[in-house]
């Protein structure tokens, strides 16, 4: 080889060198610049939470995170179709990204050439934060508006058909369940997860066609309304019809129970049919015949607001029954007899009195009944007091007051009116009412009214005409 050309050869290796080592120096500087560069910046193909992050330092993923979260639109579908959006910002979602990038920045090599790094977990600044009320109040402006036009739900019920029950089934429809979308929403705003699918979530029955607790209410139900319930009232027979029993039953929850507004109405129905207080009576008087004479005070009708009680706890034995109804008042007889047999009669007209006892006349009188203007009040009465050596109290006609001693005093209404005995009077009978009557009591002869004081007892009917 001659020199010339070795020196060529030289020349070119010297030249190779130099340029490997140049090409290695600006390897070595470029590797160090992204070396240097990624200790601050994410690796080439880092996501986090599917958002791309590479070549972000913290601070400016943590702001591109947030902006993303907050734009992030959750939407509402049934199937396929849209029902309801709402971005995060709406919803004041929030999530601190900070720990987590940081974290992962610090453990990121920087060194290396590793990409499609992926930032996400359940530690520290995985958590997201949101605001209950405003998604609960996202949620209830959706209802009802998002169930308009559906099918709504409907549990299987009872029905009474001409006196029988039996269950009309329940509708399985596809509106929506309040409760179970609230929850849907805050757990999908909590796993990120955007489409939110309500297809599972429509209102279910509770009651079905099938279940026990509805074949046993038809069951009772059916057994009440065809019990054979019956009353004895004053001399009647009044059996309640079937159809009758059978409006007044309703179930709630796993029991069955009364109407009592339905059975007290009933109940109304039936005092107003029996019942004799405050009605007029037909009276067969000792000297004028029978006569017309006004309720008075005497008289019995049902206690309806008692025996309502006493009625819806009858039915719901469930026995068959025979009852007589809560009475209140005076003259209830169980053979439907009023003033009975054993009374006071006083006849104004003829200025009377009579006592009858079983339907015997023992005791018969002149008296002297109010002077006109203070009459004697007229109606079907009774005694309910007795007292001895009674002194009755009042206003005379001029105004001045007045003490009356009476040894026998016997009241009948509730004005002040009763039979007592009058000393003072000089006569009975006729027309001495007129001028000389009482204040509205029926004076006595002191010598019959001891008799009258014996014989009649309290409770005895006085009817005055």
């Amino acid at each position: 080889m001659s020199q010339k050309h070795a020196s060529k050869t030289q020349m070119n290796r010297r030249k190779i060198t130099i340029i490997s080592s140049i090409v290695a120096a600006l390897i070595v500087i470029c590797y160090g610049v992204f070396g240097m560069y990624f200790q601050s910046h994410f690796l080439p193909g880092t996501t986090a939470y599917g958002v791309e992050i590479n070549g972000l330092t913290t601070t400016q993923a943590t702001e591109k995170l947030q902006t993303k979260l907050k734009s992030t639109e959750f939407v509402l579908k049934d199937k396929k179709t849209k029902i309801a959006s709402i971005t995060g910002k709406e919803l004041g979602i929030q999530k601190d990204f900070s720990p987590l990038l940081k974290e992962k920045m610090d453990n990121q090599n920087a060194w290396l050439f590793k990409t499609s790094e992926t930032v996400e977990g359940n530690g520290k600044g995985s958590e997201t934060s949101f605001d209950l009320k405003q998604i609960t109040s996202f949620v209830n402006k959706l209802f009802p508006q998002i169930n308009t036009g559906r099918t709504v739900t409907q549990n299987a019920k009872i029905v009474n058909k001409g006196g029988e029950f039996t269950v009309v089934p329940e509708v399985k429809g596809n509106n929506f369940n309040q409760k179970e979308v609230n929850t849907l929403v805050v757990n999908a705003i909590q796993t990120g997860e955007q489409e939110i699918q309500l297809d599972k979530n429509y209102v279910k029955p509770e009651i079905t066609k099938d279940s026990t607790k509805i074949k046993n209410l038809i069951s009772k139900m059916n057994k009440l309304s065809n019990m054979k319930a019956t009353y004895t009232i004053a001399g009647n027979t009044v059996t309640i019809p079937k159809a009758t029993l059978a409006s007044w039953l309703v179930s709630s929850g796993d029991k069955v129970l009364v109407n009592s507004n339905l059975v007290s109405a009933y109940l109304s129905g039936l005092n107003s049919q029996y019942a004799t207080f405050g009605s007029t009576r037909q009276f067969k008087s000792t000297k004028r015949g029978t006569v017309s004479v006004p309720g008075g005070i005497y008289g019995w009708s049902i206690n309806v607001s008692a025996e309502t009680s006493n009625l819806v706890a009858a039915i719901l034995k469930g026995d068959d029954f025979t009852k007589e109804p809560t009475i209140q008042g005076t003259g209830y007889h169980k053979d439907g007899t009023d003033i009975g047999s054993t009374y006071v009669e006083v006849d104004k007209v003829n200025q009377h009195m009579y006592v009858y006892k079983n339907g015997s006349l023992i005791i018969s009188t002149d008296v002297v009944t109010g002077k006109p203007g203070q009459d004697t009040p007229i109606g079907v009465y009774n005694v309910w007091a007795k007292q001895r050596n009674a002194t009755l109290r009042g206003n005379k006609d001029d105004g001045s007051k007045y003490a009356s001693p009476v040894s026998y005093w016997m009241p009948i209404d509730n004005t002040g009116v009763g039979l007592h005995d009058s000393p003072w009077q000089p006569k009975y009978g006729g027309d001495w009412y007129v001028t000389h009557g009482s204040h509205g009591c029926v004076n006595t002869p002191p010598s019959v009214m001891s008799q009258v004081y014996a014989q009649v007892e309290i409770g005895t009917p006085v009817i005055v005409f």
